[in-house]
């Protein structure tokens, strides 16, 4: 009996930045860009999987140390430890010629070019301050290059374009290795791999639409209800087929763990979870159209991107969720005080000179985003389906936030209300 459990054929449908050991996607001791490896789609994969059991315990009753700690032995038990090997292997092939021929190094860096702001983010095309000048890359990327030498910082924003591709074959472990695999316990699996991709993407910056995954075809898989779900989902952007599917593996990990649903409770889960509640786990899917811009895409050809149709949508994703941005969509200067706008909840550490927010322990410095942006689909009329997704969960840090015209004050907005105003920000600057 074959060990394969099926084989994705994905590509990308974003810039994608792979970090090395120097959190560059380029070296340039080396002169090469860094590939994908296995381990960064099996950590995509662990994090789901334990989302998703997580999840189900969570909605079964289960509280406390004993849901984090047998959340934590099933996700080791079936993706392995460092005391135990994983039930499943995964390989990773992809063409490492097709992967270098869509490598841009970014060598031109014109900082000084700037566009208003309206061409950046359109829906904000009536506000008073939309006239005000911001970098056309998207904020991340200008963050990850300011201040440097050019070539180190041209090394650091350097990217594959859309459109390269890769297979990822699940395997069986082989039965030497004496590991017991049931028919569902695969299928859990395989479902929360697929979640993975539906969710996630590859390298770096991927909560904020880098390295989009698109799965054209699941090969050698004799689950149809996966199988079927997952590629409609992709390929026509189906709402309804992406909330069947995700009932359907929240189902399945019930029954695999033989658990079933409690009464809801209004307490907020130690840890993102997967959930059929609203609260603390949403989702949507926008429908966003790029109009043509020859001044945009001019800047952005000169510094060497190609599909600068994907980076101008990367920009409109990553400046939604920038403070100064939201001031604007509130008719308010980017310099004017920005307190009651919570943006904390978008990630840790979030803060420029003098100003943002901090830990007050500063061993808790680092908090990923409860909201993500990903790009499901791209259509012929420069329109893309958005997938706009969020965790509500308790564990976030003690935070002060500092500005330049007040005392450090804490910030005290409980977590759910500022994640419903993050979301609610978000979604209307995506439209």
């Amino acid at each position: 009996m074959s060990e394969t459990i099926a084989t994705l054929q994905i590509r990308t449908i974003t810039h994608t930045l792979i970090g090395g050991y120097n959190a560059s996607p380029y070296s340039i001791r080396l002169n090469l860009p860094e590939f994908p490896r296995a381990q960064e789609f099996k950590g995509l994969w662990r994090w789901w999987f334990r989302a998703l059991i997580g999840g189900v315990l969570w909605e079964s009753g289960l509280r406390g140390n004993e849901l984090k700690e047998r959340t934590r032995k099933i996700s080791m038990d079936v993706l392995g430890s460092l005391k135990s090997a994983s039930k499943f292997v995964l390989n990773v092939n992809l063409d490492f010629k097709e992967w270098e021929s869509r490598f841009k190094k970014v060598e031109n860096i014109p900082t000084d070019e700037t566009v208003s702001f309206s061409k950046v983010v359109p829906p904000c095309k009536s506000k008073s301050h939309a006239s005000f000048q911001f970098s056309p890359i998207p904020p991340r990327l200008f963050l990850l290059q300011m201040g440097l030498p050019q070539e180190v910082a041209g090394s650091r924003i350097s990217c594959f374009e859309p459109g390269v591709s890769l297979s990822l074959t699940l395997k069986r472990r082989p039965r030497g290795a004496r590991i017991s695999i049931s028919k569902l316990e695969e299928k859990v699996a395989l479902e929360a791999f697929c979640l993975s991709l539906i969710f996630g993407g590859i390298g770096a910056i991927t909560r904020r639409g880098f390295g989009a995954t698109y799965i054209d075809a699941i090969n050698g898989c004799d689950n149809e209800d996966i199988k079927g779900p997952v590629e409609k989902i992709f390929k026509e952007g189906d709402e309804e087929a992406l909330r069947n599917f995700i009932n359907q593996v929240m189902k399945d990990a019930r029954d695999l763990l033989q658990v079933g649903v409690s009464e809801a409770l209004q307490e907020l889960p130690d840890f993102p979870i997967l959930s059929s509640q609203d609260r603390i786990f949403r989702w949507t899917l926008r429908k966003l159209k790029l109009e043509e811009d020859k001044e945009v895409d001019g800047i952005l050809q000169k510094m060497g991107y190609e599909d600068t149709e994907a980076m101008r949508l990367l920009a409109w994703l990553g400046y939604s969720t920038v403070k100064a941005v939201w001031k604007i969509n509130n008719n308010k200067a980017p310099t004017d005080p920005g307190y009651d706008f919570h943006t904390w909840i978008l990630g840790l550490p979030r803060e420029a000179g003098r100003t943002g927010y901090k830990p007050v322990n500063e061993k808790y410095n680092r908090r990923v985003s409860s909201i993500s942006l990903k790009p499901l689909r791209r259509m012929n009329d420069r329109s893309w389906n958005i997938m706009v997704y969020g965790f509500v969960s308790k564990d976030w840090p003690e935070i002060k936030h500092f500005s330049c015209s007040s005392a450090p004050r804490p910030v005290d907005k409980p977590i759910d209300q500022a994640f419903n105003q993050a979301w609610n920000t978000v979604l209307e600057l995506l439209r």
